[in-house]
Order: C-alpha cells, then sequence, then structure tokens
C-alpha cells in the first residue's frame, strides 16, 4: 500500500506540475479505450468527462448516475494508464470531504474537477460554503499525503447557474478568489466564450485557469491568452457517436434504413440532442451559418444560443458542434 501511496503522490506532483508549464490540454477520455488512445497520442495526463461517463452507463449528466458506478468507470480508466488521472467528480456527490479524498486515491485518481452546481436544489451552492468545503478536500488531502489537484469549476456563465449575463464575470472573480483561497489549484469558469472575459478572468483569478475552446477561441488564442489548462468535456463521445452512427447506418438495407434528417447538407450530423458540422461547409463562419438556419429543422428547436456554438480542437479545417 505504501508504494502505491508513493506513486499517487508522484503523479498528484506531476499534474500540478503541468499546470505550470505549457498549457495543458486535456481531451477528455471516457473509458480506458479512449484513455488508451489520449496517451497514445502523446498527452501527458488523462481528464474524465462525467457527462460521456454517464451517458456510456445509461445515466444522465449532473450526478444522475450513481456515484459508485461512475468511480468504479473512473478506475479503469487510471488502471489503464502509465499517467495521471484527473476525474470529473461533479459536485461531489454528497460525499464528505475525507470520503471524497479516499475514494478518489483507492482507484488511483490525482486530481479532480469540482463544481458549485447544486444538483438537488437547483442554481449555485452558495460561494462561502463551497469554499469551505473545497477546504475542507484539500486538508483531507493533505492528511492523506498526496497533494491531489483540484479544478474548482465556477459554474457562473451556465444558464442554470441563475446569474445574469451581466453579472457573471464579477460573480466568477468573487468565488474564483474565494475558492483559490480554500486551497483550489486551478479554477474552471465553464462556458466562458468571449476572449475579453477570458482575459479578465485569468488576470483578475491570479491563479491557474482551465479554458474551453469556442468560436473565438482556439487553443493558441486560450494560450496567448495565460489560459493553464484546456478541456473539452464529452465533446469527442459525442463525434464518436454520431460517427459511430453514420458508419453502421451504412449497414443497413436501403428499405431498413431511417429517413433522412430534414433539410441536412452534407456535413451535418445529427447525435441525440447535438448537431455536429464538419469541413463539408466550408469555412467556420459559413458553417456557424448554416447552424443557425438549420437548428429548428434539424433538432426541432425554435430557439438558438450563439453560446453554445464551441469549436473542436485540432480539426483542419475545424469541425464546430451545437449543442441544445
Amino acid at each position: 500500500m505504501a508504494a502505491d501511496m508513493t506513486d499517487l503522490k508522484d503523479r498528484a506532483e506531476r499534474l500540478r506540475e503541468l499546470h505550470g508549464e505549457e498549457m495543458l490540454v486535456l481531451p477528455n477520455a471516457w473509458d480506458a479505450a479512449s484513455a488508451t488512445t489520449v496517451v497514445d497520442a502523446g498527452f501527458p495526463a488523462v481528464a474524465t468527462t462525467s457527462a460521456a461517463i454517464a451517458a456510456m452507463l445509461g445515466y444522465p449528466d449532473g450526478e444522475g448516475a450513481p456515484w459508485q458506478e461512475m468511480f468504479a468507470a473512473a478506475g479503469r480508466i487510471a488502471r489503464a494508464v502509465p499517467v495521471p488521472v484527473t476525474v470529473d467528480a461533479e459536485a461531489g456527490y454528497g460525499m464528505q470531504p475525507r470520503e471524497l479524498v479516499d475514494r478518489l486515491l483507492e482507484i488511483g485518481a490525482v486530481g479532480c474537477n469540482l463544481e458549485d452546481t447544486d444538483h438537488r436544489a437547483g442554481g449555485l451552492i452558495e460561494a462561502g460554503a463551497h469554499a469551505q468545503w473545497l477546504a475542507d478536500v484539500r486538508s483531507a488531502a493533505d492528511d492523506a499525503e498526496v497533494p491531489i489537484v483540484v479544478n474548482a469549476r465556477v459554474d457562473t456563465f451556465l444558464p442554470a447557474g441563475g446569474v445574469p449575463e451581466a453579472d457573471r464575470v464579477a460573480e466568477t472573480v468573487r468565488r474564483g478568489r474565494l475558492y483559490r483561497d480554500a486551497g483550489a489549484d486551478c479554477l474552471y469558469p465553464i462556458g466562458v466564450r468571449q476572449k475579453s472575459d477570458i482575459a479578465t478572468l485569468v488576470a483578475e483569478l491570479a491563479a491557474p485557469v482551465n479554458g474551453n475552446t469556442g468560436e473565438h477561441l482556439d487553443p493558441a488564442t486560450l494560450k496567448e491568452l495565460g489560459v493553464a489548462r484546456v478541456s473539452f468535456g464529452p465533446r469527442f463521445h459525442r463525434m464518436a457517436m454520431a460517427d459511430l452512427k453514420t458508419t453502421v447506418q451504412k449497414l443497413l438495407p436501403s428499405s431498413a434504413k431511417p429517413p433522412p434528417q430534414p433539410i441536412a447538407p452534407p456535413g451535418i450530423h445529427r447525435a441525440g440532442r447535438s448537431c455536429v458540422v464538419g469541413p463539408d461547409l466550408g469555412p467556420l463562419p459559413e458553417r456557424t451559418q448554416a447552424l443557425a438556419l438549420l437548428w429548428s429543422g434539424i433538432l426541432e428547436s425554435p430557439l438558438i444560443n450563439p453560446r453554445a456554438i464551441s469549436e473542436i480542437a485540432g480539426a483542419a479545417p475545424p469541425v464546430i458542434i451545437l449543442e441544445a
């Protein structure tokens, strides 16, 4: 057991170091195979995605899956790769801090995302109470002598958080500073789409910031703005599922194939309530415009939220995904 704890300590320290070197890029994994693919591609750490793991297990995201199943899946990922693994632990599943730390270490994880969404009552957890809980998580990790890397997710930019758009930057700074002072190693303002907003947050938070790529935020821009870490949530899982559906449908006899999606030209692929647009539709601005026009026909939704458009990193030309 001592040797295992020594290895976990080494991995945790390595994960923390990665936040201070080149921008840490984390294509999120959802099972052992996808994690192995990420490592084989050359990435120095693996981050899980709760949304994709929950979908794989047959549950909704947002702590809809039993924590035992979520942690078992994350443990299979940690056992499959020789690099540090950080787990999307959502809001902690109601665990006490010491139990959460113990469970993470039991499965071989040395980092975690912890968000401030209240999945039971709705909205956001009161900032001071969440900061105290994060401080207790940090204290529990110190007691375990493994410096688990805590990525504190700030959900103020998500519509479900209930923060008015005009107040989101200021509220993110307020919460982020509390979480930083409580011992969080990195701050994750999920859903930020504007360069000016992420630049302000990097400057005001004075701590490593986790960003997301988007229509105006490619990896190079995020790096230039000083973002320390970039992650992608369930995007690659959704793209993989969309590609799987397209591929297997080709195996059906013509008479058994489902009718085509309405007004969907080449390059548009539906995956549940997501729409993946490939390079067939030309440059990114044209594809973004096409999504706006096709939104109601493909996803049967009357509205489009431009902030839901995000660019997938690494595609050439870029691929964008629009989420309902």
